[in-house]
């Protein structure tokens, strides 16, 4: 009895034992189940959210159409200089060419007549093939066709070999073909060939204006605008995309009945520049023939409406084809120098210290000073001279502030200096808009740098005539229209209509940022730039008929060991006609191979202006 009770008890404990084990086990198998199904419906929900819709449903993107750029002439009528067009992408699918037992050599050798994979390694001939040089040469280019062909003969054979995997299921094999190069192509009927849409942008105007338009990075993987007015306003040009979200079956086809959620996409606004057509192209090419004729490095040109801020033309040289940017070989040529490349003025800063001295009533066009032609600054280590003075080493003797500005004299800035005061006369610069950003809507504005103005004298008596400060041409060609419209300096602009998608049109509407002269103070500046172009060094810049106001410019470019370079930066900035100016304009032209402004900036300025003011129809005022 008693050993059955032991056993009994003993067996219960067992039994105890086994119910806790299996208790314990059912409560971690709760706890790892609710852990997993938090991991699940808590921490990792978006992707099986993701997966399943995936599975389930269609989730298309809606690309949206990019908006267009337009630029216009006097009338109003609008020309296209960015537009979209719809190119394509040939691609072949080798699983099916080998299904369809394409000819794969046969196919290839056809892309290749279609679309003329050769390069004829023929030499014609030349005018120097007699000669030692032409032998050479056509030593050369036989080699350099030669290569070209290995080249090409290379990608055919790769192209064939690349078809010929029948486990691939996607090979490109040229892009950016036409729509009727697409129709051509699918006439051959041939299985396994396919197209895909590949919106493009083209540029009609090519290499004109280009800095300001900018271009469009196709190539990129997530394709979008750069540079000028492309990247600048990519995100209004370039719209919202929408979407396409619906059902699908088993075998991943869309079912028909099923709901579907549409969210339309938003097209992107369409641009219209304030740049005149026929301006912009004859200046743009007016300067590249300026430039290439005297070797400059570079140059800018920039013409502005004076009552309104409006960017009439914009353009640099060098420039490039934004149809093809991606053959740039240094992308600093992108650049915009008009904005983005800030130098020392020189002389044409001249007229900017004049302003202030007249403004404040301390010089009148005919007040007059004596120069000796250099003078000497206490605690400066040389004399500071005219620029003429190898040709006048005794000064010009008494001269009036008309002529300082007629005869570019150094002495006679440094003499306003004295009257107004460095303090004072870094007020007039910042109230002209130096050292600060003009706010144009162009990428990669900079501000210039006319910090030391005031400091020391020294400072002042050389930023008096440009040197030692920075400014960028846009800023000077606006301080200029300041002058031009009687006192009123204002903000530039280069977009004069926004047109949204919806219908809405936003228009640029012109800024006054302050009033930097009094009218009586403008008026007297401006006749003493006619005075410069009648009978000073800007006679060159004269247009006949008409009265034009400017000055030019032949500025020192710092050298990186101290002091200056004998490399010079001319500019000749002016406006006219003078009793109700049209047009204001700087033009710059780096290291030329001429020694003043007086012979490369200020004829080439003549030009563009004489086309301008008969382009507008303005009648001779002279």
């Amino acid at each position: 009895m008693l050993k059955r009770k032991a056993k009994q008890k003993q067996t219960d404990k067992i039994t105890q034992k086994r119910l806790g084990f299996f208790y314990i086990m059912v409560v971690l198998a709760f706890v790892v189940i609710s852990v997993r199904l938090f991991f699940l419906q808590v921490i990792e929900y978006d992707f099986y959210e993701a997966l399943a819709s995936g599975q389930q449903e269609i989730l298309q993107e809606i690309i949206p159409r990019r908006g267009e750029i337009f630029i216009k002439d006097k009338n109003g009528e609008l020309y296209p200089v960015a537009q979209n067009q719809e190119r394509y992408l040939l691609y072949a699918v080798p699983k099916e060419l080998a299904e369809n037992n394409v000819d794969i050599e046969e196919l290839v050798n056809k892309l290749a007549q279609y679309f003329n994979w050769q390069v004829d390694v023929e030499d014609n001939g030349s005018e120097n093939n007699n000669s030692k040089e032409g032998a050479v040469n056509q030593t050369n280019n036989a080699s350099e066709k030669a290569a070209d062909k290995q080249a090409m003969n290379d990608f055919i054979e790769k192209l064939k070999e690349r078809l010929q995997v029948a486990t691939d299921p996607y090979e490109p094999i040229r892009t950016g073909l036409t729509l009727s190069q697409k129709q051509d192509i699918e006439g051959w009927q041939i299985a396994g060939i396919y197209f895909a849409p590949k919106p493009s942008r083209f540029y009609p105007y090519r290499n004109i204006g280009s800095h300001v338009i900018g271009f469009y990075n196709f190539k990129s993987d997530n394709p979008k605008g750069q540079y000028g007015i492309e990247g600048y306003f990519d995100d209004i040009l370039a719209g919202k995309r929408g979407q396409i979200r619906s059902a699908r079956d088993a075998f991943g086809y869309l079912i028909a009945v099923a709901p579907q959620t549409i969210k339309p996409a938003e097209d992107g606004a369409d641009l219209v520049l304030t740049i005149d057509q026929s301006i912009e192209y004859v200046a743009c090419k007016k300067l590249t023939e300026y430039a290439e004729r005297l070797g400059a490095r570079g140059g800018s040109v920039i013409v502005v409406e004076p009552f309104s801020g409006a960017v009439m033309a914009m353009c640099n040289y060098p420039d490039f084809d934004p149809n093809n940017y991606f053959e740039v070989e240094d992308i600093s040529v992108f650049n915009n120098p008009a904005i983005s490349s800030e130098y020392e003025p020189g002389s044409i800063f001249k007229p900017i210290t004049m302003a202030a001295g007249l403004d404040l009533g301390k010089i009148t066009p005919t007040d007059t000073y004596s120069d000796e032609g250099c003078r000497r600054v206490e605690g400066w280590y040389k004399p500071i001279c005219n620029s003429d003075i190898a040709q006048f080493p005794d000064g010009h003797g008494l001269q009036t502030m008309t002529q300082v500005l007629e005869q570019s004299l150094n002495t006679g800035a440094m003499y306003v200096v004295d009257v107004v005061g460095g303090n004072i006369l870094r007020k007039y610069f910042e109230g002209f808009g130096f050292g600060k950003l003009t706010g144009i809507t162009l990428p990669g504005e900079v501000d210039g740098n006319i910090s030391n103005v005031g400091k020391q004298p020294i400072y002042s008596y050389t930023a008096s005539f440009g040197q030692g400060i920075t400014a960028t041409p846009l800023q000077m060609v606006m301080a200029y229209a300041a002058i031009a419209n009687g006192g009123q300096l204002l903000k530039p602009y280069i977009v004069d209509e926004i047109r949204y998608s919806n219908g809405k049109i936003e228009k640029v509407k012109p800024k006054v940022i302050r009033n930097v002269l009094s009218p009586s103070a403008a008026t007297l500046l401006a006749g003493m730039l006619v005075s410069v172009v009648e009978n000073g060094h800007g006679k060159n810049a004269a247009v006949p008929g008409y009265y034009i106001g400017g000055k030019t410019g032949t500025a020192q470019v710092p050298s990186p060991q101290g002091g200056y370079s004998d490399e010079t930066i001319h500019s000749f900035v002016g406006f006219g006609p003078i009793d109700s100016p049209r047009f204001v304009m700087i033009v710059k032209l780096d290291n030329p191979g001429v020694r003043f402004s007086a012979s490369s900036a200020a004829p080439l300025f003549g030009e563009i202006a004489k086309f301008i003011l008969q382009y507008l129809q303005v009648p001779p005022n002279n």
